[in-house]
């Protein structure tokens, strides 16, 4: 969705990560974006990234195929299994269970004239809660309306989505640093229907909105806060409590105003010498801050709870 127009198709069905992929037609086809390794994927997991030893299935989502098709599938490496890919403008899928976890993946896909879209390729185990991270570099959050509503509508209920948490702000300030812009309405406009929008889609979704971080400016020998920063903040926050959103202030969790120096020179380091970006450290140490303030804000909702049927339960 991000990528460049001359290479994108006239197509706005981009599914839940705002990308999809087509298989070439022919060698000599460049409409599309190429697969390697002979009409295929393969997918190989590092065993070392999980510790879950049940037994696993994986999804293959696909979609806007006019014509039929198929797809051999082999986990680990055995059992090959041709399955066809139905011809739909829907989201469809093709999952397959296995005894044990997943170590391998690998697709073979059949010749077609018109291949399927491929959205992408989920691993799962039946149970627990999923965590996806959908990045969209250079983005200042505006993008979701121009995905397709009803495929974004049939990937989030195919996927029981309960929870997105929106994390954006910085790439809204203006490259250069002398560039103040007055007046961020225009932002809290856009920013809100991209939030209205999904909560139009899926009206049991529930939005967190992270704001944006402090981004500094050199100034003589030293750094503040980018004037941008203070009115993108402002806009993100009215855009998120209009579109009933909760707002985590990532600004004044880091520290406010001129925060972000302190964090670019800690011992180690938590964030790049951009003075914009957090570095692996750092954005683990914002997950934390985040995760702490959530489950707080949880334990206190919890409480007040017991308290009203407690409450109750003595009127009575």
């Amino acid at each position: 969705m991000l990528g460049l127009k001359e290479v994108n198709m006239a197509n706005n069905k981009y599914g839940i990560f705002f990308s999809y992929l087509k298989l070439l037609k022919s060698n000599s086809d460049t409409t599309s974006n190429p697969i390697e390794s002979n009409n295929g994927i393969n997918i190989t997991i590092n065993p070392e990234n999980t510790n879950y030893q049940g037994n696993q299935r994986v999804r293959l989502f696909y979609g806007n195929s006019v014509s039929a098709n198929s797809v051999k599938v082999s986990i680990n490496k055995k059992n090959q299994k041709e399955v066809p890919l139905e011809s739909t403008n829907n989201l469809s899928s093709v999952d397959i269970e296995n005894n044990g976890i997943i170590r391998n993946v690998d697709y073979k896909f059949g010749s077609s004239p018109n291949p399927v879209d491929i959205y992408g390729i989920s691993i799962e185990s039946p149970i627990g809660i999923y965590a996806d991270n959908i990045p969209l570099r250079g983005s200042s959050g505006y993008g979701f309306t121009q995905n397709n509503s009803e495929l974004l509508k049939q990937f989030l209920n195919t996927l029981n989505v309960k929870l997105i948490i929106m994390q954006f702000g910085v790439n809204g300030v203006p490259e250069n640093d002398n560039t103040i812009i007055p007046d961020y309405s225009y932002y809290e406009k856009a920013f809100y229907k991209q939030l209205i929008t999904l909560k139009k889609i899926k009206n049991d979704l529930s939005i967190i909105v992270i704001g944006v971080s402090d981004r500094s400016r050199k100034k003589g020998e030293g750094y503040e806060t980018n004037p941008n920063i203070y009115n993108i903040r402002k806009a993100q926050r009215n855009a998120a409590f209009k579109a009933g959103c909760a707002y985590w202030d990532l600004f004044e969790a880091m520290g406010g105003e001129n925060s972000m120096p302190s964090w670019v020179f800690a011992n180690p380091a938590l964030a790049n010498k951009d003075f914009t970006h957090f570095n692996d450290k750092g954005a683990r140490l914002v997950a934390e801050m985040f995760y702490n303030s959530l489950i707080l804000e949880y334990h206190k909702y919890i409480d007040k709870r017991r308290k009203i049927i407690l409450s109750n339960n003595l009127i009575q």
